[in-house]
């Protein structure tokens, strides 16, 4: 067998270079080498001074400086070759943790890009995080569009004066048996998204059109039983399925600035608007079916345990609509502060219930030295499901050692101390640790 797969190997490789023209060859050739780490330790008061857990608050809403427990890295691995007639292919490969590798969204990238095949912009096919990085918010790790997954599609493509994305990705919830044990009662298929944006440098906007065949969830059947406690016979449940939507549809507007929301000086901010039906509300507005967009903030009945098990439970009419402003100003003083303000309503329009939440946060940043600055962040969230309410709050100091070596690139050491006034039922929480970070 081994003979044969190194036989079939030779061949495929031999084919593969028979349609290489002869008169082409490579003439410059590059590597890139990217990534992001966070590592360090937490300990928290609540759980007597060991290591810190969750925190109890959601750092997309409120900010994650010193309340983000766990340990984080991904790398990314390219390389390019431009060819002598002007045309390029780049590989792309990466590597991250808490990984799994079977489902179409949730191991790292895995893609190729061609440069010089069209007329302008470049076609890529593969597994890769789509429409992701430029949509996001530094100070809360919030991406508020996620079209992740496994597809094919261009990117940059000039039409006019405009910059074009199109895409179609495939995605689905991985295979983790804590809640994906059904599978094979067909409730895990995957979801169809076809996507669009369009960048006029100002302005921009991103739309999806979303399917998924035979979306359902599954219940199992429970046998009768005699409950002792009240002395009453149980009867029997049988197993049953419950059908959801199978398709639905997104929009983002997002509105760029090159100053402080018409603050003059030094600054930038941005406005986005975001509404979805069906299978583009709630968890999947402005995304697919990726662990990340099962706990970001979506609808308050989703994410937490049920994960990813139920991001995709949405009916035909139920809607969505998400408003985010967020940017940062820089004093002349070396003072920055980076606000965020953020919104979404949920309207479950088959169960006849609502959730929406509400979020404001702020990272004031003080020099100290040319290595040394004091961070600091606060935060609030309110959050209402069909009448109930509760918040979050959180105020976080961070003295932080830094070193910047060029190309945007600082790597922090961060002495973090926050305090959690609404977490352990109102009780309150402080965390204190250290943290290493850096992106490259």
């Amino acid at each position: 067998m081994k003979t044969k797969k190194t036989a079939l190997s030779l061949m495929i490789a031999c084919t593969s270079l028979s349609y290489v023209h002869p008169s082409v060859a490579a003439v410059d050739e590059t590597f890139e080498f990217h990534g992001y780490f966070r590592s360090g330790t937490l300990s928290s008061s609540t759980d007597d001074w060991e290591r810190s857990t969750w925190a109890g608050v959601t750092k997309e809403m409120v900010g994650r400086l010193g309340v983000e427990a766990d340990n984080d890295f991904s790398i990314s691995l390219s390389k390019k070759w431009v060819l002598d007639n002007g045309k390029s292919v780049k590989v792309t490969v990466g590597e991250e943790d808490n990984t799994d590798s079977y489902s179409a969204s949730d191991f790292p990238d895995a893609y190729l890009e061609y440069e010089g095949v069209l007329d302008s912009g470049i076609l890529w096919a593969g597994k890769r995080s789509y429409a992701k990085d430029e949509n996001y918010i530094f100070m809360t790790d919030f991406f508020y569009i996620d079209y992740s997954g496994t597809g094919a599609g261009v990117i940059d493509y000039q039409v006019g004066d405009a910059k074009v994305d199109f895409a179609y990705i495939a995605s689905d919830r991985t295979e983790d048996e804590d809640y994906n044990l059904t599978r094979d009662l067909d409730t895990n298929n995957i979801l169809h998204t076809v996507h669009l944006g369009v960048d006029w440098g100002t302005w921009k906007l991103d739309g999806s059109l979303k399917y998924m065949h035979d979306n359902q969830s599954y219940t199992s059947g429970t046998d009768g039983y005699w409950d002792d406690y009240n002395s009453v016979w149980v009867e029997a449940v049988d197993a049953y399925y419950t059908k959801y939507t199978d398709r639905g549809a997104d929009l983002s507007l997002t509105y760029s600035r090159d100053d402080f929301f018409w603050i003059p000086g030094n600054g930038f901010s941005k406005i986005i608007a975001q509404g979805g039906i069906g299978l583009g509300s709630q968890q999947l507005l402005g995304g697919t079916l990726t662990t990340y967009n099962a706990y970001r903030p979506g609808s308050v009945t989703k994410g937490g345990v049920s994960g990813a098990a139920t991001m995709a439970n949405n009916y035909t009419n139920d809607t969505s609509a998400r408003l985010l402003f967020w940017g940062g100003y820089f004093f002349d003083n070396g003072i920055n502060v980076f606000p965020s303000i953020q919104a979404q309503y949920n309207d479950h329009a088959e169960d006849n219930i609502y959730d929406y939440w509400f979020s404001a946060m702020v990272r004031p940043t003080f020099p100290v030295s040319e290595n040394f600055y004091i961070q600091s962040e606060i935060g609030y969230a309110y959050k209402n499901w069909n009448g109930g309410t509760w918040f979050e709050k959180k105020i976080t100091v961070a003295p932080t050692v830094v070193m910047g070596v060029g190309q945007g690139i600082a790597p922090e050491i961060r002495f973090v101390a926050s305090y959690l006034p609404e977490a352990n039922d109102g009780d309150g929480d402080t965390i204190v640790g250290i943290q290493a970070d850096v992106s490259w």
